[in-house]
């Protein structure tokens, strides 16, 4: 599922080397749709295992 994720990401990025790098790693952000897939954990609840805000879960 992650090599997929990446492939889709090279091919379809816009802009290589714009914009501020993002804090979570595609392994995480995987990581954390399965957690909140699997517990129906709250956004706020998963944000704070990862140490970001709640709306930074959304995207």
């Amino acid at each position: 599922m992650l090599l997929a994720i990446n492939e889709y990401e090279l091919l379809h990025r816009k802009h290589l080397k714009r914009g501020r790098p993002p804090k979570l790693t595609v392994e995480n952000k995987l990581l954390m749709m399965r957690m909140y897939y699997r517990e129906y954990r709250t956004f706020f609840h998963t944000a704070g295992s990862y140490g970001i805000s709640e709306g930074q879960c959304f995207k």
